[in-house]
C-alpha cells in the first residue's frame, strides 16, 4: 500500500480555495491546514490594519511568502536579519512578543502594538472626530470676545470705485454674485472670475 501525502497547506490559502472555487479543504483527509505555511518563509511581518493610527493595530498573523532558502526556516532577507538580531518580531509558528517593534529606515526602534492590544481611542476615526473636536473648540476660545464683524450693505457699494482701486476682493462673494445677479450677469465661477468679470461690465459700461 502507496504511503498517502499529507498536504499542508496555510488557513488564508485554504480561505482562499474555498471562496474562489468552493474548494472545502477542512475536510480532505489529504490536506492539513495550518495557521501558517510551513513551506514558505517563517518569517513574521509587519501587517497593520488601516483603521489604525500608525503604530496601532498590527497582526500577528502575516507570514512572508518568499522561498526559504538554503534548507533554512527563512528566506534570504530575513534569514540576514536573523543573523544580525533584527527578526524582531520572530516567526509565525512561534508565539508573538509581548513588546513588538520594528527598525525604521534609520536603525532606530520604533515599538509598535498588536491589534488585540490596540485601544479604541487609537482608531483612525476616533482619533479624527477628537482632533474635530479640538479644532472646534480652539475655534471658539480664539473667537470669543472678539466683536462681531459687521456686514456691508450692498445698497452701500460704490462698485466702480472698488473695481478701479482694484479693491473688489475686499467683498465676499455673495456680495459679487447679488451685483452680477442684478446686471444679468453670470454668477457662476471661482471668487477672481466673478471679480474679473465685474471689472469687464464696468469698463464696457
Amino acid at each position: 500500500m502507496a504511503d498517502i501525502t499529507i498536504h499542508k497547506i496555510s488557513k488564508d490559502f485554504a480561505n482562499y480555495l474555498n471562496e474562489t472555487y468552493n474548494i472545502d479543504c477542512e475536510n480532505d483527509p489529504n490536506i492539513s491546514i495550518q495557521s501558517y505555511n510551513e513551506n514558505t518563509c517563517l518569517a513574521r511581518l509587519s501587517k497593520r490594519s488601516p483603521d489604525y493610527v500608525s503604530n496601532y493595530g498590527f497582526f500577528t498573523s502575516y507570514q512572508c511568502n518568499c522561498s526559504k532558502f538554503n534548507g533554512n526556516d527563512l528566506c534570504e532577507l530575513h534569514l540576514s536579519k536573523y543573523l544580525e538580531n533584527k527578526l524582531t518580531l520572530g516567526k509565525i509558528n512561534e508565539e508573538p512578543p509581548e513588546e513588538p517593534f520594528i527598525y525604521d529606515l534609520l536603525g532606530n526602534k520604533t515599538r509598535i502594538y498588536w491589534i488585540q492590544d490596540s485601544p479604541r481611542e487609537k482608531l483612525k476615526e476616533y482619533v479624527e472626530d477628537q482632533n474635530e473636536f479640538q479644532r472646534q473648540e480652539n475655534y471658539k476660545k480664539k473667537s470669543r470676545g472678539r466683536p462681531p464683524i459687521p456686514k456691508i450693505k450692498y445698497e452701500l457699494i460704490d462698485f466702480k470705485k472698488m473695481a478701479e482701486e482694484n479693491t473688489l476682493g475686499k467683498l465676499n462673494i455673495e456680495l459679487l454674485k447679488t451685483y452680477l445677479k442684478t446686471n444679468n450677469l453670470n454668477i457662476y465661477g471661482k471668487k477672481q472670475l466673478l471679480i474679473l468679470r465685474i471689472q469687464d461690465y464696468l469698463i464696457n459700461n
